[in-house]
C-alpha cells in the first residue's frame, strides 16, 4: 500500500490498485476526473478555460474518469500518483476549485469544514459563491442540486443574489431550456434557499424578481406560488403599470374576491385576466348572477379582449372608452348602444 500525505487532514492511498482519499483516517469515497494526455493541439484553448469543469467540457475525449484507467492503459501506480499530485496542487493553492473537478472539490471542501480544517472553513462559502458568480452553468446546476445554498449565510446569500455577476433571470431561463432541464436542474432548491431569507430581505428580493423580470420570470414566480407572500397592493403594483394596478385593486374590492392572473390569455370561463408589458389586455367576468357593469373597467386603455358575461341590461354609452377593444363576449340580452360603433378596433361582438 503506497501513501501521499497532502497535509494534517488529507492523505492519498493506493488500496488494491485504486487511489482512495482519506480525510482524518476517515474513507472518502467521490467520483474523481483527472485530466490526462492533452494533445498539444489542444493546448491553446486551454488558455481561455478558467477551470476544470469546463477543461473537461472542452476536452472530454481527454477525460479520465475512475474505473476507465486500464482501457486507457494507465497503471494504477500512474493514477495514484497523478490523483496526489493534482490534490497537493489544489491544497497548496487554498483549495481552488478550480482545480479540481466541482463533483471532487466541492464534498472535499465540505467534509474539510465539517472536521475543523481552519483554512476549509476559511474559504467553503467563499468558493461556492465565487464559483456561482463565475457564470458558468453546470457548476451552478451542480452547485444549486446538491444544496449548497444551504452553506451561505443569509448576508452571503443576499450578496450573491445582489451581485451583477448572478442572474436569477438566466437560470430561470435554463430551467425552461428543454425538458431535460426540468428533470436535472433543481431549481426549487434555490426557491427553498430564498423563502428562507429574513422577512425583509426575502421582500426586497421578491419585488426586484419582479419588476425586474421578464415574463418567464414571472411565471416562474407564479407557479411557484410567491405572490401569496405578498400583499394584493404590492403585487399589483410589481406586475402592473401603476394606473392598471389601482383599477384591478378597486374592482376587486367591489367583487370581494381575487382575480387569476396570467400572462397568455384568460379561458371562456370564470375570473381571470391577462397581461402583457405590464398592462391587463384580457378580461373574464364571467358571473351570470351580476345585474350591473363594472365602470372601473373603462380605464383600462390597454385592454383588447372583454368577456363580460352577466346579467345587465345594457352597456354602458361610453363604452367606447375602451378604444383598443378588439374582442367583446356578452350575454343574450344585453343591450348595445350606438357609441359601439365609436370603437374602430373592435372585430368580434359575440352575444350568447
Amino acid at each position: 500500500m503506497q501513501d501521499f500525505r497532502i497535509n494534517e487532514y488529507l492523505i492519498i492511498r493506493l488500496e488494491n490498485n485504486k487511489t482512495i482519499i482519506y480525510i482524518n483516517e476517515e474513507r472518502f469515497d467521490q467520483c474523481r476526473f483527472l485530466l490526462l494526455n492533452i494533445p498539444i493541439d489542444h493546448i491553446a484553448p486551454l488558455d481561455e478555460i478558467q477551470s476544470i469543469d469546463e477543461a473537461a467540457e472542452e476536452l472530454s475525449s481527454s477525460l479520465e474518469q475512475e474505473g476507465m484507467a486500464f482501457e486507457l492503459g494507465i497503471s494504477p501506480e500512474v493514477q495514484f500518483w497523478a490523483h496526489s499530485s493534482n490534490l497537493q496542487v489544489w491544497a497548496e493553492n487554498g483549495y481552488d476549485t478550480r482545480l479540481l473537478h466541482s463533483n471532487l472539490s466541492f464534498p472535499l471542501l465540505k467534509k474539510l469544514t465539517q472536521l475543523g480544517d481552519p483554512l476549509a472553513k476559511k474559504v467553503f462559502s467563499e468558493e461556492i459563491a465565487k464559483r456561482i458568480e463565475r457564470g458558468y452553468f453546470p457548476v451552478i446546476e451542480y452547485l444549486i442540486n446538491e444544496g449548497y445554498l444551504n452553506y451561505l449565510q443569509n448576508e452571503e446569500f443576499i450578496t450573491l443574489v445582489e451581485s451583477s455577476n448572478f442572474n436569477i433571470h438566466s437560470l430561470i431561463e435554463k430551467y425552461y431550456e428543454s425538458e431535460l432541464s426540468y428533470k436535472t436542474f433543481k431549481i426549487y432548491k434555490l426557491v427553498e434557499r430564498i423563502k428562507v431569507l429574513p422577512s425583509k430581505d426575502y421582500l426586497n428580493l421578491l419585488k426586484d424578481l419582479y419588476l425586474e423580470g421578464n415574463i418567464q420570470t414571472i411565471i416562474f414566480l407564479e407557479e411557484h406560488n410567491f405572490e401569496s407572500d405578498l400583499s394584493r397592493k404590492n403585487y399589483y403594483h410589481y406586475i402592473l403599470e401603476k394606473n392598471d394596478g389601482k383599477i384591478m385593486l378597486e374592482l376587486e374590492n367591489l367583487l370581494n374576491l381575487k382575480f387569476p392572473v396570467e400572462f397568455t390569455c384568460t379561458g371562456e370561463t370564470g375570473l381571470g385576466i391577462a397581461i402583457k408589458d405590464r398592462r391587463v389586455v384580457e378580461m373574464n367576468i364571467y358571473k351570470p348572477e351580476m345585474k350591473r357593469f363594472l365602470k372601473p373597467i373603462l380605464k383600462l386603455k390597454a385592454l383588447r379582449n372583454l368577456i363580460f358575461y352577466c346579467q345587465i341590461k345594457s352597456l354602458p354609452a361610453d363604452i367606447d372608452e375602451l378604444s383598443n377593444l378588439e374582442e367583446l363576449t356578452l350575454a343574450e340580452d344585453v343591450a348595445i348602444p350606438k357609441s359601439i360603433k365609436n370603437i374602430k378596433s373592435l372585430r368580434i361582438l359575440t352575444k350568447g
